[in-house]
Parts: C-alpha cells; sequence; structure tokens
C-alpha cells in the first residue's frame, strides 16, 4: 500500500457515501468502517516496512500537480509521520465504531468524518508546503459542521456587564463554539499563507518542495517577522495564546458532553431507587445501584466544578 493510497481512501468511502441511500444505515457505516480500515492496515504496513536503521524520509511518492508553480503531491514518511499515521488510523477507526449507533443524519456524519481525516492523514505524510496547506485547510468545513451540528451546547451564566452580547451570540453553544473555531483557523490561515509566499518567493527556486525551502538561507529580518505569522498562524486553534477566552470553546463543549450524560446517568439511577423504595420486589439491587449512582453523582459535581469555565 503506498501513501497517497492510505491518503486517499477516506475520501474514496466518502464519495462512495454520497451515492448510497440514507435508508440503508449498515451500508454507510461498513462502507466508512471499510474506508478507514484501509487506512489503519496500511498504515501498520508502513510502520513495519520502515527502516529503523536507515531512518529519515523513506517511501517516498511524487505526483506532479502544478507544474509550472513547482506544486506537487510530494509524499514521504519518517519516524514522527509512521507515529503520527498509526495514530491517525486508529483514532478514525475508534471514530467509527464509537459512532456505529448515531442516529441523527449519519451518513452525512461519516462523510464529514471521512473527508476530515483525509486532510489529517495528508498532513503528515506531505512534503510540499503547497500540499500541506491544502490538506490543513480541508479539516476547516468538516469541522465546523462536525461541531455545529452534532455538537454538544453548555449554558454560560449570562451576568456582568457583557451579560447581553452573550445572549445575542448564543456563548456556550454549539453554533458558537463552531463558528469561533472556524474563524480562528481562518485567521490564521491568512499568517501561514502569507509567510508560504514569502518564502517562496525569497528561494527564488520556483518550488514548494520542503526539502529546497529547508535548506535555503533566509534573510534576519524576513525571519523576524515570519516566525511570530507562523506561530500565530499554526498555534491559534492549539491554546498557543496567552489569553485562555480566544482558545476555541470545542475542547470544553466535548468535556461538558461528558459531564451532561454522567449526570444524566446519575439522574436516572436516583430515579430507579426511588421507585425501589415503593417496590419492595427490587430492593434486593438497591445497594449496587446505590454505590454506583453516589460515585457518579459525585464525579459529576466535581467535574462540573472543575470545568466551569
Amino acid at each position: 500500500m503506498s501513501l497517497s493510497s492510505i491518503v486517499a481512501m477516506p475520501f474514496i468511502a466518502a464519495v462512495i457515501l454520497l451515492f448510497i441511500p440514507d435508508r440503508n444505515r449498515l451500508g454507510v457505516r461498513v462502507v466508512a468502517l471499510l474506508g478507514a480500515g484501509y487506512s489503519l492496515l496500511g498504515s501498520c504496513l508502513v510502520a513495519l516496512r520502515y527502516d529503523l536503521a536507515a531512518g529519515g524520509f523513506q517511501m517516498a511518492e511524487t505526483h506532479a500537480l502544478v507544474p509550472s508553480f513547482g506544486i506537487a503531491f510530494r509524499f514521504a514518511v519518517d519516524g514522527w509521520g509512521v507515529s503520527l499515521l498509526l495514530l491517525t488510523g486508529l483514532v478514525i477507526v475508534a471514530g467509527v465504531l464509537a459512532s456505529w449507533t448515531l442516529d441523527d443524519r449519519s451518513k452525512n456524519f461519516f462523510i464529514t468524518l471521512l473527508v476530515l481525516v483525509t486532510g489529517v492523514f495528508g498532513v503528515f505524510v506531505s512534503q510540499d508546503l503547497f500540499v500541506f496547506f491544502l490538506f490543513y485547510e480541508i479539516a476547516v468545513l468538516p469541522m465546523y459542521l462536525l461541531i455545529g451540528i452534532w455538537g454538544s451546547s453548555h449554558a454560560v451564566t449570562e451576568a456582568g456587564p457583557f451579560k447581553y452580547v452573550w445572549r445575542l451570540f448564543d456563548i456556550g453553544g454549539r453554533e458558537y463554539a463552531a463558528m469561533k473555531l472556524t474563524l480562528m483557523l481562518l485567521v490564521g490561515s491568512a499568517f501561514i499563507i502569507a509567510v508560504m509566499l514569502a518564502m517562496y518567493l525569497a528561494t527564488g527556486a520556483g518550488s514548494f518542495d520542503m526539502r529546497v525551502l529547508g535548506s535555503f538561507d533566509y534573510d534576519r529580518s524576513l525571519q523576524m517577522w515570519c516566525f511570530p505569522l507562523l506561530w500565530l498562524g499554526f498555534g491559534s486553534a492549539r491554546g498557543r495564546l496567552p489569553v485562555p477566552h480566544l482558545v476555541p470553546g470545542w475542547a470544553r463543549l466535548c468535556a461538558h458532553r461528558g459531564i451532561d450524560a454522567a449526570r444524566g446517568r446519575a439522574d436516572e439511577t436516583r430515579r430507579l431507587r426511588g421507585s425501589c423504595a415503593s417496590d419492595s420486589s427490587c430492593c434486593p439491587r438497591v445497594p449496587s445501584r446505590g454505590r454506583r449512582s453516589s460515585a457518579v453523582s459525585r464525579w459529576s459535581t466535581s467535574s462540573t466544578a472543575r470545568w466551569r469555565p
């Protein structure tokens, strides 16, 4: 299996899903799992084929994209790339299996998820800076849809001088978190593409090959303004900013989703305990449920306090 097939297979599976009827939910799930499983299997084979003694970039591929500008699909992996390929393959297969029982527009969900992971695979094997940027940007729209449609919400107390602004923009809602993340990624992308073009023009080699760009001796003045822009561009969505509120809220929404699920299980357990109190036939099951309920309740309460923004 080649690196290009590992990158392309999730996208091919997403295209196939477009032609499968929505009512055929099993077929949708199977195709999504096959696409993710192929990439995982390919990642495992790449790890087995990688020569640890030789090291460096291996299994290189080059497919011309825009030759006049020196843009091409240049794929290769080093030690870090192999590890990240394996990690991505495991995560996407686990994600498909964890979403196996999803009923809310499951076909659209799996299409979006597979397109997203196509970009992730591409980022880890691209050796062309322009293609790397393309794969990096592929994740923006799928992330917006995944968070905005299938994400969860957490109500934020409306207080202080900006409470009306919070209400207006639905701060704490999944739509707000999705839009916030997307805007930050787009702003960061503008910084990245500016540095890319500056490096491309500075070298004069007419190529976006990372080896060519990395071997050039850049002027110090260029480095002084390029590095801060790259730091902001890649760090805008990775928790690198000094202001916590500017970090996208999708991580907090994921945490609150788990907390809400635990709280719901605790409430259901308390309801069952109340019903058992009036029905002596189920009293023998009360102690075990009670112990689990109190543990979940304590975890939910402490976690809510810890994650409260």
